[in-house]
């Protein structure tokens, strides 16, 4: 890796980072900045001549970047079937080696505009340079035909919005200054600005330096020695490595849970009457039947699944504690005629939504199937990145962990090898696993108000589920150390802004 070599890059009027070429001179040429009208608005772009080319800096690729353009022209007159562009790639060690990712003409059929996403994954473990070239097709170089840079960014996937919000920074200020000293003299806001005029401002003092006080200490983050002093860190009789190290994980979590069985339990003293349960890919539905059990109220309980015998099996072990029902059927064409006149106080996925590809007809459906103030409940949900992946800098931290851990620990129970890294699996390609699960959380939004939150899980399961769970003993200190240290790990992350990607959650129809 080349240490000077950088991750992310945006291209902007504030930052010096990528230079001009012309085909003819090894000579950088002064980089043209251009008002664009776009949609009633006025952007700023580069303007690259025909035989000019943008070469951003150096860079460090890895599988999870893109590059995001939009471009604009001015096609001269003379020149009837425009220009085209070229957006590329240098190797560091052979600028020579020009590689083109992408390539296309801007031309009076395409109205002068192309706005594209690249994905950088075939540039992974590469260094060099990104660029884009005006040029005509034709082999003229005597044309006033301009190409527009109105965006120009490269990063992570998770990063574009951020650089493409850092883009122009001085300029957005200037604007926002301008726009927002002259808001307030509508005259819809004519009785704040009466209130405004009789504010006395010679009590208000502008801060120019800040006083240098004490540094202010940051928490320290927790260790293993730690967590193996806390009663959750006590080996229970028949604890195996994933349920121990998220029940150490959960009692680290200042925000307990949704306390399910109390929720129904509350729904029946309001009502007084059975609590109508809906539980959508019900499948086996061991979770539904610990929770009617401890409800401590009567329960009429619905399955919905594909799997008929998986279905009749999960209805024979619930029947004893609440009258229940099932109903056959493929969760995306969920309908209210499949229940006749039916309607429920809960409508729950256990680890089930994630699966689904048509989120959101579900989603209304659910609405439709609720009484009013009916709860959706989510738990144990994948709402991680797609596939079961996970997302950049949590498999960052991860990797940094496993990769100190001894061979032992990281014996892959699926193929018997010793994995240097964490795999890097999409579950997706090849079944319903993670279909849409980033998407999840904000499409809920659309249906549904929040009650309760509860979201853990950066990475943790990914280092203690069925792939290496065996090759701990929880009955040796040492191996149960390390447990706790890929806790440890987990909590730093998550308490420092890592994304989780599990959901235990109670949602209310609107």
């Amino acid at each position: 890796m080349n240490t000077h070599a950088i991750t992310e890059f945006f291209l902007s009027e504030d930052a010096a980072n990528f230079s001009v070429e012309n085909d003819d001179s090894p000579l950088a040429a002064k980089p043209l900045w251009v008002p664009i009208e776009r949609y009633g608005n006025c952007h700023l772009a580069l303007a690259l001549g025909v035989g000019q080319a943008a070469i951003g800096p150096l860079m460090q690729f890895s599988s999870d970047m893109s590059m995001s353009c939009e471009l604009r022209s001015k096609i001269d007159e003379k020149n009837a079937e425009g220009v085209s562009f070229q957006a590329f790639f240098e190797p560091h060690d052979d600028t020579s080696a020009r590689i083109i990712l992408f390539e296309a003409p801007m031309n009076y059929d395409k109205k002068w505009e192309s706005n594209f996403t690249l994905n950088l994954s075939v540039l992974r473990s590469r260094c060099g340079n990104l660029g884009l070239r005006c040029f005509s097709s034709s082999g003229r170089a005597d044309l006033e035909s301009k190409l527009a840079v109105v965006k120009w960014v490269a990063g992570p996937n998770d990063r574009i919005s951020l650089l493409t919000a850092r883009r122009h920074r001085s300029r957005r200020i200037k604007t926002t200054l301008e726009r927002f000293n002259v808001a307030y003299d509508h005259e819809m806001f004519a009785n704040r600005k009466a209130d405004d005029e009789r504010e006395d401002a010679s009590s208000f003092t502008l801060l120019e330096k800040v006083s240098s006080g004490p540094k202010r200490k940051s928490e320290d983050p927790i260790t293993a020695e730690f967590l193996l002093n806390l009663p959750s860190a006590k080996v229970a009789e028949g604890d195996d490595v994933y349920h121990y190290a998220h029940r150490v994980l959960q009692s680290l979590i200042p925000i307990q849970p949704p306390n399910f069985p109390k929720r129904i339990h509350s729904v029946h003293q309001r009502e007084n009457r059975p609590v109508r349960i809906l539980s959508l890919c019900s499948g086996a539905a061991a979770m539904e039947r610990r929770m009617v059990a401890n409800a401590g109220c009567p329960v009429e309980i619905t399955l919905f699944d594909l799997n008929e015998k998986l279905m009749r099996k999960a209805g024979a072990l619930l029947s004893p504690i609440a009258e229940t029902s099932g109903v056959l059927g493929d969760v995306n064409a969920l309908s209210v005629e499949q229940f006749g006149d039916m309607t429920f106080d809960v409508v729950m996925f256990v680890s089930g939504l994630h699966h689904v590809v048509d989120i959101e007809h579900v989603l209304q459906t659910v609405a439709e199937l609720l009484v009013p103030n009916g709860e959706f409940w989510i738990i144990g949900e994948a709402v991680g990145r797609n596939g079961n992946q996970l997302w950049p800098e949590a498999l960052a931290a991860a990797n940094r962990i496993f990769s100190l851990l001894p061979e032992r620990f990281r014996r892959n129970a699926f193929t018997g090898n010793i994995d240097s890294t964490v795999p890097e699996t999409d579950f997706s390609a090849n079944s319903f696993e993670g279909i849409r699960s980033e998407e999840i959380e904000l499409l809920l939004l659309r249906y549904f108000d929040p009650i309760k939150m509860w979201r853990r899980n950066c990475f943790l399961w990914r280092l203690v589920n069925q792939v290496y769970s065996r090759n701990y003993d929880l009955k040796n200190q040492g191996d149960r150390c390390i447990v706790l240290s890929l806790v440890a790990a987990e909590y730093n992350l998550w308490k420092s802004g890592g994304r989780p990607t599990e959901s235990h959650s109670v949602y209310r129809r609107r």
